[in-house]
């Protein structure tokens, strides 16, 4: 990363907390969130807004440190080898000890051990299968819960991994509440269609109503819009998943979304994001 991508850091991340707190804002106005009558005012003071997870895939560490000066405190890597080499480097101990860790890549029980020991990991965003929260709870030993998401594949895209119907959805989530007493289940995660996070760039709210309408029988095809308006199905299948497992007795507790990336994030939030993943709008491309 060159030096004028580091000092462009600070604007980026402007950008897109204004980005968050607009789409929130419109989400709570358009009352489409259980919270209606929050009131947004500065960013940093209002608990309700969601998550920003900055996405430091390939990025180096003094732009986590840019990053974590300027206020951002949560970080999500892909990979664990980087993962781990950018958590335990000394200069991140020093500068950043209130960095908190989210892990958002394709996990493989052959590195569960490396990314368990991992300083200050806090999330695993893509629990995908019941034996790998086997093997992540067994390898565990912190007093304290180990937060997860279940990683959905919403789009049914053979290259992506997660469960892909409601059915197996519960009976992960079933399996992890009973099975896994060292892990706790917080959310949903969804990657979705490049389809459709490239066609969000010309989101308006015109799309959102249209799908946010939808959202209760997911019954949402592209042409429902219009020809020259851009849907997420995956956002709205997320939405549709979370409500059902929210409806099952055991699993009565609010469940957080986490949907939409740098191409797509705030349309992510006014369909009901809690969390987003953004990198290249804050650090630059790769």
């Amino acid at each position: 990363m060159a030096v004028t991508d580091i000092q462009h850091i600070a604007a980026g991340l402007e950008d897109v907390r204004r980005g968050i707190k607009s789409a929130y804002s419109w989400r709570v106005e358009n009352k489409l969130d259980d919270n209606t009558k929050i009131i947004v005012n500065d960013i940093f003071d209002c608990k309700n807004l969601p998550i920003l997870v900055a996405v430091t895939k390939s990025k180096p560490v003094n732009a986590i440190i840019e990053a974590y000066r300027c206020g951002q405190r949560i970080f999500g890597e892909n990979y664990v080898k980087e993962l781990g080499d950018k958590a335990n480097d000394p200069r991140i101990v020093e500068q950043c000890p209130d960095i908190q860790w989210h892990f958002i890549g394709h996990l493989q029980k052959s590195n569960v051990n490396k990314l368990i020991n991992v300083s200050n990991l806090c999330v695993i965003q893509t629990i995908h299968n019941a034996s790998l929260a086997d093997a992540v709870n067994q390898r565990w030993s912190s007093s304290k819960q180990l937060q997860v998401m279940i990683q959905v594949n919403t789009s049914m895209e053979e290259a992506k991994h997660g469960v892909t119907s409601y059915d197996e959805l519960y009976t992960l989530a079933n399996h992890i509440a009973r099975n896994c007493d060292r892990l706790k289940l917080i959310g949903l995660m969804t990657i979705g269609s490049l389809t459709y996070s490239s066609a969000a760039g010309g989101d308006n709210a015109t799309t959102v109503n249209c799908l946010a309408n939808d959202i209760s029988d997911a019954k949402v095809e592209p042409s429902d819009c219009g020809t020259n308006i851009p849907t997420n199905p995956d956002f709205v299948k997320l939405c549709q998943f979370r409500d059902q497992l929210q409806c099952e007795q055991e699993f009565k507790e609010f469940i957080l979304l986490s949907m939409g990336m740098s191409q797509d994030y705030e349309l992510a939030i006014k369909l009901g994001s809690d969390c987003v993943r953004v990198g290249s709008t804050i650090f630059g491309k790769r």
